[in-house]
């Protein structure tokens, strides 16, 4: 629920995001805060700000936590997963560099994606023309089902 609006900046309260998801043959339960906040259209600025949900981000997981908790999972070392963790960005990192995209099984696939202003002809293209490029982040079909089977519940946090 929104408190007040101050200096066109909306104060909002928080909301916390209850949701089971279906893991590994078991229903887990996660909770995400979120804030609502204004924000205004940059392509029609004279018109009226609106309300969207924001995500309050924990906690940022480093490779040394995701591989401790690997390593609680199976008969490997901390530093023997850390290790296989460090190498993968590293060969992630070069197969990107050459060109090619990066398929993570049942996780997603990772490519380039460019954006650039067009022109008449072939002859025309340069790269004066690229306006940026970026990391693409592609879920399985797998990932995008788990995500399917979220159910959102939102409670106002007192």
């Amino acid at each position: 629920m929104i408190n007040s609006v101050r200096n066109g900046q909306a104060m909002s309260s928080l909301f916390c995001v209850n949701f089971y998801f279906f893991c590994f043959d078991v229903f887990k339960m996660a909770k995400i805060k979120v804030k609502a906040l204004t924000k205004h259209n940059p392509l029609a600025p004279d018109s009226a700000r609106k309300f969207y949900l924001s995500a309050i981000h924990g906690v940022l997981v480093g490779v040394e936590q995701l591989a401790n908790e690997v390593s609680k999972r199976c008969s490997l070392l901390n530093s023997n997963v850390q290790g296989v963790l460090l190498a993968l960005m590293k060969i992630i990192h070069d197969e990107i560099c050459k060109g090619n995209d990066v398929w993570l099984d049942k996780l997603d696939t990772l490519f380039v994606n460019m954006s650039c202003s067009g022109v008449e002809g072939a002859e025309e293209i340069s790269v004066s023309n690229l306006k940026g490029y970026k990391l693409v982040h592609l879920p399985t079909k797998k990932c995008e089902q788990l995500l399917q089977m979220i159910n959102l519940s939102i409670q106002t946090i007192s």
